[in-house]
Formats: structure tokens, sequence, C-alpha cells
């Protein structure tokens, strides 16, 4: 692809859509010191796609709740205020930021996401120092860049994942050789427009090599592990079926065995029909 050419696609990119309405109010939440679970549940409840979304979830076999949820404030009062919180956060991005004919069905890459998030939960019980409810939204916002450049690229995209299959690759390698750009930089530059917290910008921008994150390694490098897993075990598609041997540096940030991986790993085939249950919110 030519300079010039190349130049104005990242500009493009760069142009980014403005932080979806909820996802802005919730944040803003956080950082309020009189937040309650009322108001976030009359937040989610503005949006009747994205609180039908939620309620979806947190009805689903994984939260294995004994009762039916019927309100996003009874959602809150059996899962708590950040299962919610992050839920509304991922489903709003995911709803504000979709098109079809991309070579990646919608449903699929959520299907992936939310994989990635719920093997990132399950990763962070393993993990003493860290918090499965921070490492879920790292697993779940991961792949946010792919959004974007799809939405922006449409059925140009195609020929990304095209590339990834026949040379077997990974959709990143194959996403800087079409556009110069890729998904991880896109994520990257979204979150800083959006002034998402750190913990999410560095889920997205080193969720592939969580040894070089300048941060917290340990958030990158559980949701690094968790997209593996859900890579190997099939749950959506993200893109690409690359999955590389994991790198021991991983093993050593968050002192696990191959044991807690294999563990993790059986509980999502576990889960998996679970999992795909939850993609008839996207119908």
């Amino acid at each position: 692809m030519k300079q010039d050419e190349l130049r104005r696609l990242v500009q493009k990119v760069k142009k980014l859509p403005t932080i979806p309405v909820i996802m802005d109010s919730i944040l803003k939440l956080l950082k309020d010191e009189d937040a309650s679970t009322d108001k976030l549940a009359e937040i989610i409840s503005r949006d009747q796609a994205i609180a039908s979304k939620v309620l979806s979830i947190a009805n689903s076999a994984y939260y294995s709740l004994s009762q039916n949820v019927t309100s996003i404030s009874h959602a809150i009062s059996l899962l708590g205020f950040t299962a919610v919180k992050n839920i509304a956060i991922g489903t709003s991005a995911f709803s504000y930021l979709s098109y079809k004919g991309s070579g990646i069905d919608l449903k699929d890459l959520w299907l992936h996401s939310i994989g990635t998030a719920m093997a990132s939960e399950q990763l962070g019980k393993k993990v003493p120092s860290a918090n499965p409810e921070t490492a879920f939204i790292g697993g779940l916002l991961h792949d946010i860049g792919k959004l974007i450049l799809i939405n922006i690229f449409k059925e140009q995209y195609k020929e990304v994942v095209d590339m990834a299959r026949e040379k077997s690759c990974s959709i990143n390698f194959a996403e800087d050789k079409v556009f110069g750009i890729t998904h991880i930089s896109a994520g990257e530059w979204l979150c800083e427009k959006w002034h998402l917290p750190e913990e999410m910008l560095l889920s997205v921008k080193h969720h592939k090599t969580p040894w070089l994150s300048d941060g917290n390694m340990q958030l990158p490098s559980i949701v690094y592990l968790a997209n593996n897993i859900v890579k190997r075990e099939r749950i959506g598609f993200g893109g690409d079926w690359f999955t590389p041997k994991i790198d021991d540096r991983v093993f050593k940030i968050l002192n696990l065995r191959d044991a807690d991986i294999s563990e993790v790993s059986s509980f999502m085939i576990m889960e998996k029909r679970n999992i795909a249950n939850i993609l008839t919110i996207w119908e």
C-alpha cells in the first residue's frame, strides 16, 4: 500500500466514533462518590436494547441463578454492582459498533469476546492478587479494535480474514499487511479517545504481548491466556484460528501451572453450550 494511502487510512481510523451514551454515563457514575445501585439501574434501563441484553446474560446458565432476573435492579442485587456494570459496558460497545459482511459475523465475535471474558474471570480466580471482575471486562473488550476496523473498512475487512485463513497467520498480522494498521492500535486509540480506565486500555493494548506492558502485566497476561484457551476450544470466531504456543513469560507473570490452564480449559468446554446460548440476545 502506498504511503499516502496508508496515511489517509490511519487518519480515517483515528476519526473514531464518540463514546456510547450508556458507557459514558456509567463511567461518569463510577467517579461519583455517591454512586448507587439505583443510579446504575436507572442508567442501564434508559436503553431498552442494552437492558434486555444485560438481563439475558444475567439469566444465562453461566451464572446459574436460582431465580429468574426480571429487572436491572434485580440483576444488581444478585450479581453485584461491578458485574452488571461490566456487562453493560461491554454490550453497549458491541451494540454501538457493528457491521455485517466483513468476514466476521458479529455474533461470532461477540461469542469469542464473552468467552474470553468468562475464561479471564476464571483465571482471575486462580491468581491471588487479581480481580476476577476486572479480568472479565478486560476479556470482554480486548478485541474492540476489530469493531473499529470493521466499521471503517467494511467489506475490505473480509480480505484480512481471508488472508489469515489462507496463510494460517494471525489476524493482526493480516491487518497490518492489508491496512498497515492492526486492531490493537485501533483499540488503543479508541480507549484513549473514550478515556476508558487504564485496566481496559492495557487489556486491549497488550493482550498479545503482556510482557511488554509498562503498567500492570498481570491483567493483560490473564486476557492473553483466556484468548488462547477460547481460540483453542473454538468458542466463537475472532477472525483467525492462529493459536501460538503460550509464552513462558506469561506463566511467570501469573505464577500459574499447566494444570491451572487445563482446569480453566475444561471449565470452558463444559460451559461452551451455555455461552453459545447467550447469542440469542443478538438475534
